[in-house]
């Protein structure tokens, strides 16, 4: 029936990305839930908010982010990457619905835990386009998933200031509903088939999505030759299974991923991602009356800049547009926070406009690639043989950072003030960058098993051949 709209790969790989872009949209507007919670005491009833409070119900969100992003580790492997998918969907559409017609505190608050597990769909989503995508279209794509956050958050700070909350968690269904419904008609991912030993269905599935020309069909061989190679190995350990799985955690095929997903995970919270949405209105409001306004403007500076990195990232090296995205912000930032401490000790005429510009300039060049290419890295860097370890990992460690940065900001903003604040994740952003500068690998048009292969030898398959063919060379020469 879906024959003639399938009849190109890339049509196939751009169906499941919509379908996940549309999922992107609105988790964006539930990360605006503060908004969301403020205009929640007009929907429901002012005694359950005076009762428990907006913070509780932050709180029950936050953990439940926790919860599914572990739930969601553990599924991917077990049951594959669509399924999971969808058993995710469902679960935040069931939290949503009791949220929107919610008339108890219990219904609620169950409404806000189920809800917040499908934030465990943040990395499952990367590793979905990483895996279901052609390494040319990889990047793009994967960039679109920031894109499509920032026009939610948009959404969210546009209606969440004049319209009842009830309208934000329909919006919040109708994207899930038509994401679950795309979804249904994927294929599992060939990857997770590969792994499971199912090697028909694996060549089926990635013909569908990549088709026959010669460069999709010899990512499909050095696939499978991974996959045999890597079941060869588990064979002949399978008396040592848990022993083995705790040698994971000191192999360097482990660590090294690791280690450059604990730095793009600093970065990407320090150059504020998630507490920066979270908390717009009290950073602008202490440079500026015109908070709400300002918000606005913000919002669309992170959306103009979103679309913008997935044009450079098509364009540019990943390591080349994070590195100068990284220190061109944090020169910014270290300006912006120089400029607000001058103003506060009357050295420098209260100018608003001008912290304000500096800090849209800011985010612009954040959003280029501190807070894009580190959610593109989960999709790539951490290897097939470890990837539901390694994403059990990432998803606890981007949990910790994000929870400790959105309680950090109230205490900071107490006692360090704005420009206190802005230079500290100025100094995290700087430490950040020079340490990915040593440790991560260029991923672009690469494929996945040409990574796997780089993060195990310390170099990829060509370069490994011209350092032999050098050798040779000089070899002959004496």
């Amino acid at each position: 029936m879906y024959k003639i709209f399938y009849s190109v790969p890339l049509l196939r790989q751009t169906w499941v990305t919509f379908s996940v872009l549309m999922f992107m949209v609105g988790q964006g507007m539930v990360i605006g839930y503060t908004t969301m919670l403020a205009t929640l005491q007009n929907s429901i009833s002012g005694i359950l908010l005076e009762n428990y409070g907006a913070f509780q119900l932050e709180t029950w969100l936050e953990r439940s982010c926790f919860i599914g992003l572990v739930i969601s580790s553990i599924l991917m492997d077990w049951c594959g990457r669509k399924t999971t998918y969808l058993l995710m969907i469902l679960t935040g559409v069931t939290g949503w619905l009791l949220i929107d017609f919610a008339q108890t505190l219990s219904m609620l608050l169950v409404g806000c835990l189920l809800s917040g597990t499908t934030f465990g769909n943040l990395l499952l989503t990367s590793l979905i386009i990483s895996e279901y995508a052609s390494p040319k279209y990889r990047g793009i794509f994967l960039c679109l998933r920031t894109v499509s956050v920032s026009v939610g958050i948009t959404i969210s700070h546009i209606l969440g200031n004049d319209f009842d909350c009830r309208l934000l968690s329909t919006l919040v269904l109708i994207f899930y509903i038509v994401s679950f419904g795309m979804a249904c008609n994927w294929p599992e991912s060939p990857v997770w088939l590969a792994s499971r030993k199912q090697f028909v269905k694996c060549e089926e599935s990635f013909i569908w999505l990549k088709g026959t020309e010669e460069p999709s069909m010899a990512e499909f061989q050095e696939l499978i030759k991974a996959h045999k190679e890597q079941y060869m190995y588990k064979c002949l350990r399978t008396r040592t299974k848990i022993v083995e799985f705790m040698q994971k955690f000191t192999k360097s095929d482990f660590l090294k991923p690791i280690t450059i997903m604990i730095f793009a995970f600093l970065l990407l919270e320090a150059s504020g991602k998630h507490y920066f949405p979270a908390y717009t209105l009290q950073f602008i409001g202490e440079i500026t009356p015109r908070s709400f306004y300002n918000t606005l403007y913000i919002d669309l500076v992170l959306l103009t800049s979103s679309t913008i990195s997935c044009i450079s990232i098509r364009l540019f090296k990943r390591r080349s547009v994070l590195l100068s995205t990284g220190i061109a912000a944090v020169i910014v930032l270290i300006l912006t926070s120089s400029h607000i401490f001058l103003i506060s000790n009357n050295i420098l005429p209260n100018r608003p406009s001008i912290s304000i510009l500096l800090l849209f300039l800011y985010l612009a060049l954040a959003n280029l690639g501190c807070t894009t290419l580190p959610l593109i890295f989960i999709g790539e860097i951490l290897p097939t043989l470890h990837r539901a370890v390694g994403s059990a990992v990432s998803g606890v460690i981007i949990s910790i950072l994000y929870w400790v940065a959105l309680k950090a900001i109230p205490y900071l903003l107490e006692c360090t003030k704005v420009y206190g604040t802005f230079a500290i994740f100025g100094l995290l952003i700087t430490v950040s960058v020079l340490i990915l500068y040593f440790i991560l690998p260029e991923t672009k048009d690469r494929t996945l098993e040409e990574i796997d292969y780089y993060i195990n030898n310390g170099c990829f398959r060509n370069e490994e051949s011209i350092d032999d063919l050098n050798i040779l060379n000089v070899n002959d020469n004496e």
